[in-house]
C-alpha cells in the first residue's frame, strides 16, 4: 500500500511538471522582433503574402470550404471592409486557429490597415 501511495504522488508530481512545462510563446514574442520593418508595408509584397501562407491554406479559407475565400483580392477586401481582419486576427488573434501570427506579421498588417488598406 505504501508502494502504491509513494508511486502514485511521484506519477502526479511528473505529471504536474511535464503540464507545467507546455506554454506557446513563440520566439519573436520571448526575445523580441527587432529586425521587423513596417516601413513600407504594401499588399503585393507583405499582406497578400502572409494571407497567403496562414489563412488561404488547404481546409481553411479557400473555395468549397463555406468559409471566407481569401484566395482572391475581393475576399481579403470584405474581411478588411467588415472589420474581420482586425478584430479577428489583430484584436482578439483568435484566427488562425492552430496559433496567431508571429508579432511582425501583427505590426504589418496593423500598419496597412492604419494607412488606408491599399490593394497596390
Amino acid at each position: 500500500m505504501k508502494i502504491i501511495k509513494s508511486t502514485l504522488i511521484g506519477l502526479a508530481l511528473i505529471s504536474a511538471t511535464l503540464l507545467a512545462s507546455c506554454y506557446y510563446d513563440n520566439v519573436e514574442d520571448l526575445y523580441g522582433g527587432n529586425n521587423c520593418d513596417v516601413s513600407n508595408v504594401d499588399y503585393q509584397t507583405v499582406i497578400k503574402p502572409i494571407i497567403t501562407s496562414n489563412c488561404a491554406t488547404s481546409g481553411c479559407h479557400v473555395p468549397g470550404t463555406g468559409r471566407k475565400d481569401l484566395t482572391t483580392d475581393q475576399g481579403i477586401a470584405d474581411i478588411v471592409n467588415d472589420g474581420r481582419l482586425n478584430s479577428l486576427v489583430i484584436v482578439q488573434r483568435t484566427m488562425p486557429p492552430s496559433q496567431p501570427l508571429s508579432t511582425c506579421n501583427i505590426a504589418s498588417l496593423r500598419q496597412w490597415l492604419n494607412t488606408g488598406a491599399s490593394f497596390n
